[in-house]
């Protein structure tokens, strides 16, 4: 877009090009960090866009980005537009609504009208340098015609110094006849005919340059020109042009015409009737002599000349040649994430071919309807894109031919949450390619793909897997890449088949060769026997698949590959405060290269991360909220539903709302929530709602709540399985203690979770030690055995204090307190209770 940024930038990589929302996202979010980086309140842009009422939507998209971003205080956009010309529902007018009501962003409207009679009399004297009593015959008639139109009146003044109507005088003043002002007056009808009769008076050679330059718009390169007009003086035509007034120097080669009236004017000049014919002329002149290397620079000006004299092609190997000539534009315009213009070449493109295009011209075919269904699929069209997809599927010859497509097809219903539908014709694809799945899930078949893949992993080192060769094979590689496609929506939708999914990534890369996708899939089998409760090798593989992720140094496979290392696998083996800034990296590098699925991840797994690590809650809120603008922004509703039960209970432990066992307040309506939740029949969101509400209704001493909820989210996944057992091993001992009724059934549960929570830490104490120490004190004084329980706290609290979880020390010395309360040191209760108290308001809470 803005080529020049090389040279204070430097040269980057060709990244991969991302398909769908992703890609336009990350060139939005890349102008937009352009523009904060270029300006600021001391220093601000001032961006002026004129004739806003031809801009496109995609044009008003990125617009929009700019005038609604609250970041950014340093930018004034000021735009133009003829209000005659924009309709109620246009583009245009659609996006001031937009901007005033969904962003609130101010939009002042400033009306320009026509000069009225005094300022055009004001004007005329200024320019003629003559008295404004003298000047008002001729202001009087200039205005008659022009109703004050500034460049009419400008116009005008010119014409009638061209006609030597108005001519110097002997005392050095400007004189007029009024019968020649009349007569003048009489043959004027609008500042078209006065353009068209100053460009009439250059010669022919230099109105057909003219004509030309107008056929591709108000800009004009003089080396196009050239190119089309070999044997013409293009230069000394568009010189003169500039001394008629007629066009501006822009320097380099580049004029302007000085009005789009100028260049309506002179494309005025082709019949109608010859339009069609000069433009097809004009493109395939194009197109024949252009160097090789500038084709391509100028494709899109080639292209949309020949494509408006289209109609007049009838030989259909020109039709494909110029399919050929859209399919390239749509492709080059899909670089450039402007998947509308995109969308809108292919589709000329698949117009153009025959009735038989799939028996004549098949691959053209393939290629462009494959190219059509990822640009509807990248503008939200996805009836269209069903079409496309349609098509292919119907006509294609082979497997391999159709791939592309699924592969298409698989993506959309992901991201439309047609699961369902995804893993029917997923599964179908993958069988199609030699890798079958059970209908249904059981423990058998899942222990069977374990051993399986057991086997072709024994006595294999990290290095040995690290050397595997390449996978070469396409089915292989093609099943891979459905998997990948698959993979996340299979755990949100059908979990009981992702650890067939898991393990067959694999079993395809010790098969057959490593790819990149290898790095995801060893992730993901990490995950996998995280689950089974393998987590020594749960662990082991984590940094296998960060080994092989390095191994190919594909950034954009980081977010992805980081966030289920750093925020899954990995939680239980290093230490949690080591983890926070891995998925912080792959968090931004997502938003760099357009992952906005796995930068959501990284942010909600980071987020909670902050937030038991006790961090101050005031800061957990700030570096919260920003990830849930983004996540907004960039429509990721999952993570934006998981992260807002985090964001609200912050608020509700700070006293920011009317309920604290209630996750309803400025960040969301816990009924509206759940209800959505189970009308989707989002298990993930419920059970991460009641685990929420389980760590506060535990917080705030509602323990028989606080096991209802704890029952609620039992399946509770990612990093909160540990944080869930705590809460409710906390929750079974103080229910306990308090109430005889099943206190020996509670006490010896909690005592279970204790030997669960000792299991999970095996592999890293630091994170979760002083929780373990807190549980057992809280099981003795359950019990009534205080001697044992005191040092236990005591324990704890110091635990707490070394790894720096503020919170957990708060709540450790709180329960020392309450402990000591209940024998006779009430002296020392306090002690410990103030301790609490200072400790939870430096939390915030």
């Amino acid at each position: 877009m803005i080529p020049a940024l090389e040279q204070l930038v430097g040269s980057h990589h060709e990244s991969t090009v991302k398909r769908g929302g992703e890609a336009t996202q990350r060139f939005r979010m890349a102008t937009r960090n352009l523009v904060r980086a270029i300006c600021s309140q001391e220093k601000p842009l001032v961006l002026f866009l004129d004739d806003l009422q031809w801009a496109d939507s995609s044009f008003l998209d990125l617009l929009y980005v700019l005038a609604s971003d609250k970041v950014c205080k340093g930018l004034v956009l000021i735009g133009a537009c003829r209000y005659e010309e924009v309709a109620h529902e246009d583009d245009l007018a659609n996006f001031l609504r937009d901007l005033e009501d969904t962003s609130q962003t101010i939009v002042t409207p400033i009306e320009t009208h026509n000069l009225p009679i005094w300022a055009v009399n004001d004007l005329v004297s200024d320019v003629l340098q003559m008295s404004q009593n003298r000047c008002k015959p001729l202001t009087r008639a200039i205005y008659k015609k022009t109703q004050g139109n500034i460049l009419f009146v400008l116009k005008c003044l010119e014409s009638l110094f061209d006609k030597k109507i108005m001519v110097p005088g002997e005392d050095g003043q400007w004189q007029w006849n009024c019968r020649d002002l009349r007569a003048w007056g009489d043959g004027v009808n609008n500042v078209t005919d006065l353009v068209r009769h100053k460009i009439k008076q250059l010669s022919s050679e230099d109105q057909m340059v003219l004509t030309i330059a107008a056929c591709f718009g108000i800009e004009i390169d003089e080396y196009i020109l050239s190119e089309i007009l070999p044997e013409t003086d293009v230069s000394g035509a568009l010189d003169r042009s500039v001394e008629s007034g007629l066009i501006l120097d822009q320097a380099s080669g580049h004029y302007k015409f000085v009005h789009d009236r100028v260049q309506q004017a002179s494309y005025g000049l082709i019949r109608e009737s010859d339009r069609a014919e000069f433009h097809l002329d004009l493109g395939q002149n194009l197109q024949k002599h252009l160097p090789e290397e500038d084709r391509d620079m100028h494709l899109f000006l080639i292209l949309d000349q020949m494509f408006r004299g289209s109609s007049l092609l009838e030989d259909q190997d020109e039709k494909d040649k110029l399919a050929q000539l859209c399919l390239q534009a749509g492709e080059k315009a899909t670089r450039s994430s402007d998947f509308k213009r995109a969308s809108d070449y292919i589709s000329c493109g698949i117009d153009l071919l025959s009735v038989r295009r799939w028996r004549d011209q098949y691959y053209l075919s393939l290629d462009l309807y494959n190219a059509g269904a990822e640009a509807k699929y990248c503008t939200a069209k996805y009836d269209d894109m069903d079409k496309y997809i349609n098509e292919i599927l119907s006509n294609t010859r082979t497997l391999r031919d159709k791939i592309r497509a699924y592969s298409t097809m698989l993506i959309s219903l992901s991201a439309r949450h047609k699961f369902k539908e995804l893993f029917e014709v997923g599964f179908s694809v993958l069988e199609k390619l030699g890798e079958k799945f059970p209908a249904k899930s059981s423990l058998p078949r899942v222990l069977s793909e374990a051993v399986k893949t057991k086997w072709l992993l024994r006595n294999k080192t990290d290095d040995d897997i690290l050397n595997l060769p390449d996978m070469c094979e396409p089915d292989k590689l093609d099943a891979m890449s459905i998997l990948n496609i698959m993979c996340t929506s299979i755990f949100r939708g059908r979990r009981d088949m992702f650890p067939f999914v898991s393990f067959r990534m694999v079993q395809l890369t010790m098969q057959y060769g490593k790819c990149a996708v290898s790095s995801f899939g060893f992730e993901m089998f990490a995950f996998a026997l995280r689950v089974l409760g393998k987590f020594d090798a749960s662990s082991h593989y984590a940094i296998l698949g960060l080994k092989i992720l390095d191994h190919y140094k594909i950034r954009e496979w980081t977010p992805r590959v980081f966030t289920i290392a750093y925020g899954i696998n990995l939680y239980f083996a290093k230490p949690m405060h080591t983890l926070v800034l891995p998925l912080r990296h792959a968090h931004q590098v997502g938003l760099e290269t357009g992952d906005y699925e796995y930068a959501a991840g990284a942010a909600t797994m980071s987020s909670t991360l902050s937030f038991f690590l006790g961090k101050p809650l005031l800061e957990v809120e700030k570096t919260v909220s920003p990830y849930v603008q983004l996540m907004k922004e960039y429509k990721q509703d999952q993570y934006l539903k998981l992260t807002l039960p985090l964001l609200q209970t912050v608020l509700n432990l700070g006293g920011h709302s009317k309920d604290h066992l209630v996750l309803t307040g400025s960040m969301m309506n816990q009924k509206e929530m759940i209800g959505g939740a189970t009308e989707s029949k989002d298990m993930s969101l419920s059970i991460c709602i009641a685990f929420y509400r389980l760590y506060l209704a535990y917080m705030f001493d509602e323990y028989e709540l606080a096991l209802e909820m704890a029952e609620e989210s039992r399946n509770v996944v990612f990093n909160l399985n540990f944080q869930h057992l705590f809460c409710e091993g906390l929750a079974l001992a103080e229910s306990a203690r308090k109430q005889k009724r099943h206190r020996q059934a509670r006490i010896h549960a909690a005592k279970k979770l204790v030997k669960k929570a000792k299991r999970l830490s095996q592999s890293c104490p630091t994170n979760t030690l002083n929780n373990i120490f807190l549980l057992e004190a809280e099981i003795c004084f359950a019990k009534g055995d205080l001697d044992s329980a005191i040092p236990l706290y005591q324990r704890s609290i110091a635990l707490a204090d070394e790894a720096g979880y503020l919170h957990e020390k708060a709540l450790a010395n709180e329960r020392l307190g309450i402990a000591l309360g209940e024998s006779d040191n009430k002296f020392r209760s306090i002690v410990f209770l103030r301790k609490a108290l200072k400790l939870y308001e430096i939390w915030g809470a």
